[in-house]
């Protein structure tokens, strides 16, 4: 965590900034028939679990927090005098840091975005 902070602020900023294009994306695809089949064909031959595409799209978003709490976690189960606690409390710190940054910088994007959406539709 500590060593790749600027990268996780980042892929998952960029990642959460194109969620909500992404996921408009897969349910305008999923309407069409060829399409809901491809995705389905896909998820059986990876063997994967009976999950739709769109929540998996959503997981990478909902990691951000699921870190920063496993930390805290970890932290409230981890005595101060371990000599990994300075260590996880850093990380902690740092993804905390990371899931306001990406945050704030969804907020932004979706503001700069606002009214370009409200001029298209008049």
């Amino acid at each position: 965590f500590t060593e790749h902070q600027q990268k996780f602020v980042d892929i998952y900023s960029r990642y959460c900034n194109n969620h909500s294009s992404a996921l408009a994306e897969y349910t305008i695809l999923n309407q069409h028939m060829v399409y809901t089949i491809f995705f389905e064909s896909c998820r059986l031959l990876k063997d994967m679990e009976s999950i739709p595409l769109d929540g998996y799209l959503l997981k990478p978003v909902q990691r951000i927090c699921q870190y920063q709490l496993q930390l805290k976690e970890l932290l409230k189960y981890t005595s101060p005098s371990h000599p990994d606690y300075a260590k996880v409390k850093e990380a902690e710190c740092i993804m905390s840091s990371v899931a306001s940054t990406v945050n704030e910088r969804k907020r932004r994007t979706e503001n700069i975005n606002k009214p370009a959406l409200w001029q298209s539709s008049i």
